[in-house]
């Protein structure tokens, strides 16, 4: 970086510096010939004579004949077709269409948010020309996402699903989806992989309508859900919740809440399997000093009522999520659970949380990463994820 400022100043310097020599030269055009030098020898007695020839004093009160003519550099134009540089720290991708430059973000965003962030920075989700641009986006995610935490990661990009393909026979992966950034062309960009674009549906947020980046945390490993680093996935457009984990001596689930009623929050649910991988991933982070590697942390659901004893609701229909804003029954179940085990003075299990591990795929009682417990609403535990609508 030294040297290129180095570099900027310097051409900067030889600019003015022609500038300057150009206008000397064209002073000196306008003036006279100057007149030979004396011979040399001794010099006559008498006043020392003048190379200037005559003038005519100007009269006294009479203004001057014109303004000084001042010696500013030329300015410098850019040459008809010359293409535009990029700013510091966006890549710039040579299209046949022209140059198109891309920078990636961190920031909790839904596909509408982040369209907005964009445009603050004069620029829109962007889509791929072909392979070469999707790779280098996602390895620039990697990176970002280091900064934070690291772990698997997603990014939204541009593309939204064709009016004629809202499922997933009307069209082939290719053609399902289309570019609207505006300058992307083509079809050699987009990469899925399995089942994808699987367009899967739901009454509340429609057909997955966008798409994902999926990122992997380093070469040689996938990415979240088993799939390739810099694949793409399809995705709902749905509303925003922001979420965060925090770390407390100890609280039950009444405590939680009241925790994160404080952050302006409730104990949050979890819509999917990302938002489920996110929480844990963050859980990780605010628990990592305990010894063990295993931590549970709170979640905004509860038993229904008509759902005990246990095998009156199969799994997914036995909890309801409490935060007043996640649908559906996205809940990852440990083995056997929620086994709404009965103790006495303490009811049967009609909380949940989440268990994680920062140090192995399993966690507590062996259970995998992320995955779900009943438990007793009295018991503390170190972690609570709160969740709130952005303000």
């Amino acid at each position: 970086m030294v040297s290129i400022l180095r570099l900027l100043v310097l051409f900067s310097l030889l600019g003015i510096t022609v500038a300057i020599f150009d206008s000397f030269e064209a002073e000196q055009k306008g003036r006279p010939p100057r007149p030979p030098k004396p011979p040399s020898g001794p010099k006559p007695p008498g006043p020392r004579p003048t190379n200037r020839p005559p003038t005519n004093p100007r009269p006294t009160g009479q203004p001057p004949s014109g303004p000084r003519p001042t010696n500013r550099p030329r300015p410098t134009t850019r040459r008809p077709g010359q293409a535009r540089g990029c700013e510091h720290g966006w890549m710039a991708f040579n299209r046949p269409q022209g140059t198109w430059c891309v920078k990636v973000f961190y920031g909790p965003h839904n596909w509408h948010t982040s369209q907005i962030a964009c445009k603050l920075h004069g620029a829109v989700l962007t889509g791929f020309q072909n392979a070469n641009e999707r790779i280098q986006v996602a390895n620039a995610g990697r990176a970002l996402s280091f900064r934070f935490g690291g772990g698997p990661q997603e990014m939204w990009v541009d593309g939204m699903r064709r009016p004629e393909c809202q499922t997933k026979e009307a069209c082939d992966p290719l053609n399902a989806f289309q570019w609207t950034d505006g300058h992307t062309t083509g079809t050699d960009g987009f990469f899925w992989p399995g089942q994808e674009p699987n367009a899967l549906y739901t009454p509340k947020r429609g057909v997955q309508s966008a798409i994902m980046m999926h990122i992997s945390p380093a070469d040689g490993i996938m990415a979240r859900f088993g799939l390739p680093h810099g694949s793409l996935t399809n995705i709902m457009i749905g509303l925003l919740i922001c979420m965060l984990v925090f770390q407390v001596g100890g609280a039950n689930r009444e405590t939680a809440e009241l925790l994160c009623k404080g952050h302006g929050a409730t104990l949050t649910g979890v819509q999917d399997a990302n938002e489920n991988m996110q929480i844990a991933a963050d859980a990780v982070r605010a628990y990592n000093q305990n010894p063990a590697g295993y931590g549970d942390v709170w979640l905004g659901a509860r038993r229904k009522p008509e759902c005990y004893p246990p095998m009156s609701c199969p799994p997914l229909s036995a909890f309801e999520w409490t935060d007043g804003h996640t649908t559906g029954n996205y809940f990852f179940w440990g083995p056997g659970e929620p086994n709404a085990l009965l103790y006495q003075n303490l009811g049967p299990q009609t909380c949940a949380v989440q268990l994680v591990s920062n140090c192995c795929p399993l966690a507590k009682y062996g259970y995998p990463h992320g995955s779900f417990d009943d438990v007793h609403c009295e018991t503390q535990f170190y972690l609570y994820a709160c969740g709130k609508k952005p303000s």
